[in-house]
């Protein structure tokens, strides 16, 4: 319940922000995952055509989303840095 001024109280805000951070940490474990399937694809696809070993395309998929990670983090540190 919100108080007399309708602000949230101090327990209202701690359980929208525990849900806000569940809902952002499930749309990323999504993303994740749907990012590592459609790089697998696309590894496992030039796989087949040039002849290599078909179980590298999950390994490949997870290199991709880690260097993608890696990227945007930095990329969001110097931003980070700039900013100050």
């Amino acid at each position: 319940m919100s108080n007399i001024n309708n602000k949230p109280t101090h327990n209202e805000d701690e359980r929208y922000e525990k849900l806000g951070r569940t809902i952002v940490g499930i749309s990323w474990f999504f993303f994740a995952l749907k990012f590592i399937a459609v790089a697998s694809l696309v590894a496992l696809v030039i796989l087949y055509f040039i002849g290599k070993p078909l179980w590298l395309a999950p390994l490949i998929g997870f290199g991709a989303f880690t260097l993608y990670r890696l990227f945007w983090r930095f990329v969001i540190g110097l931003f980070i840095k700039w900013s100050r």
